[in-house]
């Protein structure tokens, strides 16, 4: 069986977390929602600087992800996210993320050219290549995957129970068409995490932690 770490995704949502009851309860990583859309949030980003310096300091490999909003510009965005990252008082331990769920009713080709776009410079002030996060479905309908080839996947799939960590879900993350794999799997989104005061999205990483902090590399 390969290498399997277990990690959960957050925000300000979650509130006060206790890192070191992370830790213990079998956590490798976590990604921290750093901004969303085209206008930084001070709050946001506060929570964001405060989780990844907590969260660095309890041994957690850390990243940050963007929400991406199809209605912003999607260069302002990619300077939002990168900004928000570059206030921490650590570096990024593996890349970041776009988390790309809603179209702000745009269509899916400029959707598909404009997240494409957003990506593309992420890299380049990132030196490494984002993970695109979304579900199934819409990455089936609302993007044209063609665009993003190249680059890391994030894949939600969430079962109907609740989970504790750390163990592999009982049964295979679906994948969009086209997709014979993922590199992140999102598996619940309310799952129980000790230091977590509530529920929380757990996910996996198909590799090592060596390996997930190479993952982008190019």
């Amino acid at each position: 069986m390969p290498d399997v770490i277990y990690g959960v995704d957050v925000s300000s949502y979650q509130g006060e977390i206790d890192w070191e009851q992370v830790k213990a309860a079998g956590i490798a990583f976590v990604v921290c929602k750093a901004s969303e859309g085209g206008t930084a949030s001070p709050d946001r980003v506060a929570y964001f600087k405060q989780a990844v310096k907590g969260a660095h300091e309890a041994g957690l490999l850390v990243s940050g992800y963007h929400f991406y909003r199809g209605s912003a510009d999607p260069y302002v965005q990619a300077e939002v996210f990168f900004d928000a990252v570059c206030q921490c008082q650590y570096e990024m331990d593996f890349c970041g993320a776009l988390d790309v769920e809603t179209t702000d009713n745009t269509s899916r080709s400029y959707l598909s050219q404009t997240v494409a776009q957003c990506m593309q410079s992420i890299t380049d002030k990132w030196g490494k290549h984002p993970m695109l996060y979304s579900y199934v479905s819409f990455l089936e309908n609302s993007l044209d995957l063609s665009y993003f080839g190249g680059y890391p996947r994030w894949v939600a799939d969430w079962g109907w129970c609740e989970i504790e960590i750390p163990g592999v879900p009982d049964w295979e993350c679906e994948l969009p068409s086209g997709w014979s794999y993922t590199d992140c799997w999102q598996y619940s989104e309310s799952g129980v995490v000790a230091g977590v005061g509530g529920p929380v999205d757990l996910d996996l990483y198909w590799g090592s932690a060596e390996q997930l902090k190479e993952l982008g590399s190019f």
